[in-house]
């Protein structure tokens, strides 16, 4: 029987990726339990040629779209500390800018003001609502920061 050999030891078989299909896992599903993403779990499968699932097979596997949020902020925040990247961004014409940045001053009507910056108020760089954006001075974000570790450290 064919096997692959992941990277962290584990033997991954056929038998058990069918085992696993059969409890009506979806391929993101079968991905987190295998600690890999899902085009990692396509590549393995096309390496070893194994049967990729059909699209008709998506709709069947639903997951919770805020199970699915969660994952994708876990990812984010993964990729974004091994690759060091501080925010998302956008381009709009030539310029690049931070997509948090660029969401407030759409809202505001008008370029953000010399002084003025954006606070995640959940502190997830990457969750970029509305609703969690507030524009406030250099020195109130400061502030906010502190209180934030201190109510993390239990001092407040």
């Amino acid at each position: 029987m064919k096997t692959y050999n992941m990277k962290n030891g584990f033997k991954l078989t056929r038998s058990y990726l069918d085992e696993l299909e059969q409890q009506g896992l979806s391929e993101l599903e079968i991905a987190d339990r295998l600690g890999i993403t899902r085009m990692g779990l396509f590549k393995i499968r096309r390496k070893m040629n194994w049967p990729q699932r059909m699209r008709s097979d998506k709709g069947k596997y639903r997951v919770d779209p805020e199970v699915q949020r969660e994952r994708r902020n876990a990812y984010m925040r993964e990729y974004a500390h091994a690759k060091n990247i501080k925010y998302k961004t956008i381009r709009v014409g030539s310029k690049v800018m931070s997509l948090h940045r660029w969401k407030a001053e759409q809202v505001l009507g008008r370029p953000l003001k010399k002084g003025e910056v954006v606070h995640h108020i959940d502190g997830n760089r990457f969750n970029n609502e509305n609703s969690n954006l507030l524009i406030c001075t250099q020195e109130y974000h400061i502030f906010l920061h502190k209180r934030m570790k201190m109510k993390e450290l239990g001092l407040l």
